[in-house]
């Protein structure tokens, strides 16, 4: 092809975009902006091959205009894919995200196609040289685009499309020629046959091969409609057929299992999971004005308003703050000496504020005023909510105090007395110590936090900041410490201080509430229910949290896709995300003083200030993590955003007619025997669609392709009215199959799968437990996720007995996060049961949660781990390293090893170290594939047979490993092209910002798992054996040439392989050119060998 032939445009109707563009298709990748779009054919039947041009800088794509950017890129992808090849590849085309933040959109549509050699190029070099013949575009390896600019989005491409599952229909079939299909790739006056051809497959009915290739089709219906509604500016649906996407690779494997039988009669008459019932609440009346009061004279510090004692406290206890934060961004997170530079927590009174100034919360912000003033409690909230919109949907809402909340601002109804409190940053800070403060930062560019030089109120509670790790990132999130003091502390008059989180979760009154006897205050008091005497303890009256569970969606799902079999229409399912869900709701006035942060800004080198003028103070304005009532609030005003959502949904269908046919008719007379107590769940039952959130994840599952646009349509349309901002477009998931928790929900399957990378992250993280304990924070997240897998591999309630108990412990509560658990002999013993369940579980029907009392035990899928290995000689520095479902280890190799240890030696160590690595990760596994692109290591780990003695001895050193063994003994050995090892290929080079790229594009969270020491050290000892060898056999030859007439042919040896460790000396490349620093070496190191 040349670069004048594009691809040739077929009239559409409506499409003029398209017919525009036909001309533009060959682009160079760097000219593009966000609004363009690319393509590239990937062929992946023999090996990876993607279709780009040989000079490594242009591909096929175009730059859209805006409005075609937002409304045409999928279906012009569509039309490419269909120009080159046939209709069918509209199956397999598919966007996989944007090229670096503000680049083109990369599509990829994956053929079953083999081009034939003259259309290929292998390597770089072949590569080059086409393109000095005239060469344009060709099937190229990802090695062959090695250093241009098309290398990163291919190899995105490669990895984007092996997670993903390619075809079933057909497979490749070199026997029988005669009878099969070669299909044609068309590119301009390019005309390719594939040259192997390709044999139909089918499937038994029932099977997940037959469903899958039902999947495709229904998938396509859906991406079809959408583009239709869009092109007809239906605006709401924009970007969503882009997040259709194929099945998951793993299913692969599972082509021929059989699915459970959906048509069942016991399924039709199955009762929906229970549907939230919110709680009837009284409306939460903001709290009165304060009693006014007058400084003496214009205060400008709330150092002003304390006694002389009390400000050299808060002076100490600021600068010892200070100390450790600036301990802590100079010195790396494993440094623990900043620890010892902690304050401890400090509590100041009333006591310490002068007579005047007492009573009062005092609003030093200077925002309404040059002089600190009383605390306006009153104010309205600043918020980008529709707050007219909420006022009107949500009038007659059962949890008044919910609305309360969301129309005047959050009220964590954490009655605290008038008390500074001071409380440390937690233990977990230095590890993500620069992700929280430009998390900071980018809170206060938004409006959303205030920042100050200065104590912004007095009272004020300072709360400690700590970290946790994010999925998919290597910037932290961050949390903040509402659980402190955690020790019974002390102001100067007595009076405890009570955490936020403690004030949250109990019915007190404190000592300032007795002090106003005015009437709005007694009302107020009235109407909050603290006018009678309380007793201590008395649990707060805020409604439980009730999240949906995993299994709550599964048996859901069982009764829908029960519905679309026998109505013989697609089931889908959609997920979406908001943008700083709980940042979204804004605090009321009366609790800013209880929300406070010290921190320290990053050092200008251009204008440096000294360590105390970087000390920053800061009013947080929004809910956040860490207070205990935050995740409540959060998941309340989910569910009432599903309670509007249904009466939308509910009221769109019933202006429709009702569908008269006879599945149908049957499906309604199954659904309406069913009796629930209330009206409501009653009629739930009839609904051929469910909706769930968590927190701000929701997931909705619904029967044919016009219900689901109507929904889709109705979610967007209130997300849009409600002013609710959502995260990017990429988070969102549509079609047959959506994530969701942490799991892969195949609606149209009836499956859940446990991605891979989860289930050996979580084995792990029990065997850290049972071998060293875990923090609480860690303890607590890994229990969670237990109780909500658990599910998936059908165990019972009775597996977690014992697990909750650190929860409630005395010493987690002194302690806080990072108390250290040990599990007892109980518990060790359920965590082995969890272990042993989870590492040979990838999945289940999800009929698995429901109770149907025909005896027969559920089925699991099988999971198979697959573990690559590379070996890298070419790279600066030489590496050895191995990936394994998100798990990477890495070894770099000094340069003079390579002078004993040939290539194949380094894979087949990779191979073996990459087990050991790996052991404790797969020892409990039980299908393991090992993966090398070296064809000697898969013939060497599976017949045990190798000529070379250097791999001969090599493989006998894994073989005395027992961790080897114990990887080995279940594991099958598989070789693989390069380009289908690019996780491992770049993790051996070194090759790190190629490798997060990767990562992101599987959707993978790469974690570190550093090289366990080998007991022998299998590569240490092959170098070792490798530098004796051939120290002998150049002695032996140096000795019949004359060399070093005064030593004898071991004496030689010896010199040389000692040789060998000397930098200077070249690896004894000095003894081959005969230079003189070689012979001194020579001279030195005779005397010590006699």
């Amino acid at each position: 092809m040349t670069d004048d032939e594009p691809l040739a445009p077929l009239p559409a109707a409506g499409a003029d975009v398209l017919r525009d563009l036909a001309a533009a298709q060959v682009v160079t990748l760097a000219e593009l902006s966000a609004a363009g779009v690319i393509l590239l054919f990937v062929a992946n039947f023999l090996r990876p091959l993607v279709y780009a041009h040989v000079n490594g800088l242009q591909v096929l794509g175009a730059e859209l205009p805006l409005p075609a950017a937002r409304a045409t890129p999928m279906r012009l992808l569509e039309r490419w894919a269909e120009l080159a090849f046939s209709a069918s590849a509209l199956a397999t085309t598919f966007m996989i995200g944007r090229y670096r933040d503000n680049g083109p959109r990369v599509g990829v549509c994956l053929l079953p196609f083999a081009p034939p050699p003259d259309a290929t190029v292998l390597t770089a070099f072949q590569r080059r040289r086409s393109l000095s013949l005239g060469a344009t575009f060709a099937w190229c390896t990802l090695a062959s685009m090695a250093g241009t600019a098309l290398a990163d989005p291919i190899a995105r491409a490669l990895v984007g499309v092996a997670a993903f599952c390619g075809p079933v229909t057909y497979t490749a079939d070199a026997l029988h020629e005669s009878e099969l299909l070669h299909p044609v790739f068309r590119v301009g006056a390019t005309v390719v046959a594939s040259m192997v051809g390709m044999r139909p497959i089918t499937y038994d009915l029932g099977t997940v091969g037959y469903w899958l290739a039902q999947d495709a089709n229904h998938q396509l219906l859906l991406r079809h409609a959408l583009e239709d509604r869009v092109a007809a500016g239906e605006a709401l649906l924009e970007g969503w057929a882009e997040r259709i996407r194929p099945p998951p690779q793993e299913l692969l494997d599972l082509v021929r299992v059989q699915l459970p039988d959906m048509l069942a009669e016991d399924l039709l008459g199955l009762p929906f999971s229970p549907i939230y019932v919110p709680p009837v609440t009284a409306y939460l009346p903001r709290m009165p004005a304060q009693l006014s009061a007058t400084a003496p004279h214009c205060v400008r510090s709330a150092m002003e308003l304390l006694e002389e004692p009390a400000r050299r406290r808060a002076h100490v206890w600021l600068t010892r703050a200070l100390d450790q934060l600036v301990c802590i961004e100079e010195h790396p997170p494993e440094y623990e000496g900043c620890e010892l530079l902690r304050p401890p927590p400090l509590v100041l009174g009333q006591e310490a504020l002068a007579p005047w100034a007492r009573g009062r919360v005092w609003d030093l912000t200077f925002e309404r005023a040059p002089c600190a003033v009383l605390l306006d409690v009153t104010l309205p909230i600043e918020t980008h909510l529709n707050l007219p919109f909420l006022r009107k949907r949500l009038a007659g809402y059962p949890d008044q105090n919910l609305v309360s909340s969301l129309l005047e601002g959050i009220r964590f109804e954490a009655d605290v007395e008038l008390q500074t409190v001071l409380v440390p940053h937690l233990i977990s800070l230095p590890k993500g110590f620069t992700s929280v403060r430009n998390e900071l930062y980018r809170l206060q560019t938004l409006g959303w936090y205030r920042f100050f030089d200065h104590l912004p109120f007095w009272p004020i509670y300072l709360n400690g900041q700590g970290a946790t790790a994010r999925k998919l990132e290597t910037r932290y999130r961050r949390t903040t410490e509402c659980g402190g003091p955690r020790r019974p502390t002390l102001d100067g008059s007595g009076l405890r201080a009570l955490s936020i989180n403690e004030a949250a979760s109990v019915r007190h009154m404190p000592a300032w509430y007795k002090h106003r006897h005015d009437p709005p205050w007694l009302k107020y008091m009235q109407e909050r229910e603290l006018a009678d005497p309380l007793e201590w303890g008395m649990p707060s009256r805020r409604p439980p949290e009730i999240k949906p569970t995993l299994s709550m969606v599964m048996r859901d799902l069982s009764i829908l896709l029960a519905a679309a079999r026998r109505l013989e229409e697609p089931l889908y399912i959609f997920g979406d995300d908001a943008k700083d869900y709980f940042n979204q709701l804004a605090i009321a006035s009366e609790d800013w003083w209880k929300f406070g942060v010290v921190f320290i800004h990053a050092d200008e080198i251009t204008a440096p200030r000294s360590a105390g003028e970087r000390l920053f103070f800061v009013s947080e304005r929004r809910l956040g993590f860490g207070a205990r009532p935050s995740s409540n609030i959060a998941q309340r005003f989910s569910e009432a955003l599903l309670h509007l959502l249904r009466e939308d949904m509910d009221a769109a269908e019933g202006m429709l007619p009702v569908d008269a046919r006879p599945s149908a008719e049957r499906w309604r007379a199954a659904r309406s025997a069913i009796r629930r107590a209330r009206t409501d769940e009653q009629r739930a039952q009839l609904r051929l669609y469910v909706v769930h959130m968590y927190t701000d994840d929701p997931i909705m599952a619904v029967v044919g392709v016009d219900r689901a646009l109507r929904l889709l349509r109705l979610w967007a349309r209130l997300t849009v009215e409600l002013g609710l901002i959502m995260a990017i477009p990429e988070k969102r998931s549509l079609g047959t199959w959506a994530p969701w928790l942490g799991v892969l929900l195949l609606a149209g399957l009836g499956l859940v799968l446990v991605p891979k990378a989860k289930l050996l992250r979580t084995v792990h993280r029990i065997d850290e437990l049972l071998t060293d304990g875990l923090p609480f924070q860690d303890y607590r997240s890994l229990i969670g996720l237990l109780e909500h897998l658990r599910c998936v591999y059908a165990a019972a309630a009775s597996i977690m007995y014992s697990l909750y108990l650190p929860h409630g412990s005395l010493r987690v509560r002194q302690e806080g996060p990072a108390a250290l658990i040990r599990p007892n002999g109980f518990q060790v013993e359920q965590l082995k049961r969890h272990r042993a369940a989870l590492i040979n579980t990838g999945g289940a029907p999800v009929t698995v949660v429901l109770r149907r009392g025909d005896g027969v035990a559920p089925e699991h899928l099988a999971v198979k781990y697959v573990v690559s290995a590379d070996a890298a000689t070419d790279s600066a520095p030489p590496g050895i390293g191995g990936f394994c479902h998100g798990l990477y280890w890495y070894v770099a190799l000094p340069l003079e090893w390579l002078v004993y240890l040939h290539i194949t030696v380094l894979e087949l160590l990779a191979s073996g170290v990459g087990a050991i690595t790996l052991a404790p990760y797969l020892r409990h596994a039980q299908r393991i594939r090992l993966q090398s692109d070296a064809l000697a290591t898969p013939y060497v780990l599976s017949r045990h047979r190798a000529r070379s003695p250097m791999l001969q001895f090599a493989h006998h050193q894994l073989l005395q490993d027992p961790r080897y063994e114990a990887v080995a003994d279940n594991a099958e050995i598989q070789h693989l092209d390069g380009d289908d090892n690019p996780f491992s290929d770049s993790v051996s080079r070194a090759l790190w910002p190629r490798f997060q790229l990767l990562c992101r594009a599987a959707n993978i969270q790469p974690v570190h798992v550093p090289p366990a020491p080998a007991k022998p050290s299998a590569k240490h000892d092959a170098l070792r054996a490798a530098a004796a060898e051939q120290a002998a056999r150049r002695a032996a030859s140096f000795a019949a040439a004359g060399f070093g007439s005064t030593h004898n042919v071991d004496q030689l040896a010896a010199l040389l392989q000692h040789a060998g460790d000397l930098a200077d000396f070249g690896a004894s490349h000095g003894t081959r050119k005969k230079n003189e620093a070689a012979w001194e070496h020579w001279e030195h190191f005779a005397a010590l060998v006699g």
